[in-house]
């Protein structure tokens, strides 16, 4: 399998929800089907204003302090990772 086939099969299998939870240590909100609201994990605000979606695995911040995206945008943004860094991390969570 190519890196690009690596990368968007790990875009749409990566549980981004689950991620995040595992790293800010947060219970989540269900408000839909697969929508699901937690803490920002970006600006630290204790209010649910972050949302993710399971179903598309993407993920908003309602307090503008991040821009919407993926589980590569995530790591990017989270843990200062290069473009290639992420994108390695987010294969290797994937296997």
């Amino acid at each position: 399998m190519s890196t690009k086939e690596e990368l968007l099969d790990a875009k749409r299998n990566l549980d981004l929800i689950h991620y995040i939870k595992s790293q800010c240590n947060t219970k989540d909100i269900n408000v839909g089907r697969s929508t699901f609201l937690v803490p920002c994990p970006f600006c630290g605000s204790g209010s649910r204003h972050f949302s993710v979606d399971r179903k598309k695995n993407l993920y908003h911040s309602f307090n503008g302090c991040v821009p919407p995206g993926s589980i590569v945008d995530y790591l990017i943004n989270a843990e200062s990772l290069s473009v290639h860094e992420a994108i390695v991390k987010a294969i290797k969570l994937n296997e």
